[in-house]
């Protein structure tokens, strides 16, 4: 690809222009791509919906996602204005097992042992985590003005017995920072950024070091989705052939504007690409995963995205409906993916059963 041709691809809106002081200006809300973190989202100061809804209707976020050799690990805290849950989830790529930790707790509680909180942003130390009991806690910790940032995590489960995560992340790659409408002063603002990870998880009795191969990434997350909502998402990130650290963010959602704003991008030493719009293509109906063989394409109009995604284990958090209104289907997918990407100077990169997670995600609110 010619650098001509990249730049007529990708929309002048979606190269990352200075960061404002606040994410919300009197009342509105800034939309595009950013260089830096905010020091400030005053989200609930966006004027969308009624004031009294926006505790409710805003979804907030902080992930951890790490690429070991045996494992792939997600651990997640969310802060969903009633509540706050998080879950420590452990794939078992060679057996292809799905393992839970989950935690529940009352948001904002004021109760000694039962509390939690997202980070109002990624600098200085911000902590997000939860707290439920003496031994159950997750805690991630964003020094993000440094390049770096820490999770620890400890759970006990009757089933599953113990578990323990300690990782120090520094960051490889530039950060995608993006504030994406979903409606008239309804933002999605999200940061992802690439890691290198040191340090190791303990599951069932054995320790899961990180090596020179393993990556991480951090997805902080904070929006206003529409009534109803869905969106899928896939993610990997480690090595290329030639051992340079190489990652991928894609996700087809509910943007006004996919071709102005969108998240999608190849993460690599120092920098990244971005990415044209997707289109998520599965071989059986959405929200129905009993399927045997599950496959989704995913691809771009311009060829720069060609990828196939075979799935090896669903996990799933379904909410019923309740009164008629409040639903929700939340897949979580580790599996294996397969084709090509192209980046802005050209360089194909070829995957063949490569480790990715994914998402699909609907709610009715």
């Amino acid at each position: 690809m010619e650098k001509d041709e990249y730049e007529r691809i990708i929309s002048p809106k979606r190269k990352a222009v200075p960061t404002p002081d606040d994410l919300i200006n009197e009342g509105k809300a800034a939309f595009g791509t950013f260089e830096s973190e905010f020091k400030k989202a005053s989200l609930l100061d966006c004027q969308v919906f009624s004031k009294i809804f926006r505790r409710l209707k805003l979804t907030q976020w902080e992930a951890v996602e790490v690429n070991l050799d045996d494992i792939f690990y997600v651990s997640a805290i969310s802060d969903m204005g009633l509540f706050g849950i998080c879950f420590n989830l452990i794939f078992d790529k060679k057996t292809n097992k799905q393992y839970n930790y989950f935690s529940i707790t009352t948001s904002k509680a004021k109760q000694k042992n039962s509390k939690v909180h997202v980070a109002e942003n990624l600098l200085f130390g911000t902590e997000s985590y939860i707290h439920k009991g003496k031994n159950t806690k997750t805690v991630i910790t964003n020094v993000f003005d440094k390049g770096k940032a820490h999770l620890e995590a400890v759970d006990f489960s009757k089933k599953l017995g113990s578990f323990k995560a300690d990782f120090s992340l520094e960051r490889v790659s530039v950060p995608s920072i993006v504030s994406i409408p979903f409606g008239e002063n309804q933002p999605l603002y999200t940061e992802k950024c690439m890691f290198k990870a040191k340090g190791s998880l303990v599951f069932q009795g054995k320790e899961y070091f990180a090596d020179d191969k393993t990556f991480a990434v951090i997805d902080d997350h904070h929006g206003y989705y529409p009534k109803h909502m869905h969106y899928d998402w896939l993610s990997f990130f480690g090595t290329d052939k030639d051992k340079n650290p190489i990652g991928c963010n894609l996700t087809q959602n509910q943007s006004v504007d996919p071709t102005d704003y969108n998240e999608n991008l190849i993460w690599m030493p120092s920098e990244s690409s971005l990415l044209s719009p997707v289109t998520f293509t599965k071989n059986h109906p959405s929200r129905d995963y009993q399927k045997e063989k599950l496959i989704w394409t995913i691809k771009d109009e311009f060829g720069m995205v060609n990828l196939t995604y075979e799935i090896k284990s669903v996990y799933l958090n379904h909410v019923g409906t309740i009164f008629k209104f409040i639903g929700m289907d939340y897949f979580f997918f580790y599996g294996v993916v397969s084709g090509y990407l192209l980046d802005k100077n050209g360089k194909k990169t070829e995957f063949e059963n490569y480790p990715a997670i994914a998402e699909d995600k609907t709610i009715v609110l």
